[in-house]
């Protein structure tokens, strides 16, 4: 099951860092065809394996993904929990 638009911020994010598709495949331990996969959407890396590459790019999955990291203040609000402790 791939995604037809496939994973830019992969591609975005190792090009960024200056690294090859055999590059990224090299610290990951999989092949360039799966890289290039990953980014065509021709496969899907999975939650484990985007986590290793997000900590590997110090960003997040969201960012992997195409959906950019929300604002500082707005990933800190929470849902209806107090951030207060109790006295």
């Amino acid at each position: 099951m791939g995604n037809q638009k496939g994973l830019p911020g992969i591609a975005n994010m190792r090009e960024a860092h200056s690294m090859t598709q055999e590059d990224l495949a090299n610290r990951l331990s999989v092949s360039a065809i799966t890289v290039s996969r990953w980014e065509t959407g021709r496969q899907d890396p999975g939650v484990k394996r985007l986590i290793q590459i997000a900590e590997l790019f110090g960003c997040t999955k969201d960012d992997l993904i195409g959906n950019p990291t929300e604002a500082p203040a707005r990933r800190r609000r929470t849902t209806g929990a107090s951030t207060h402790s109790a006295a």
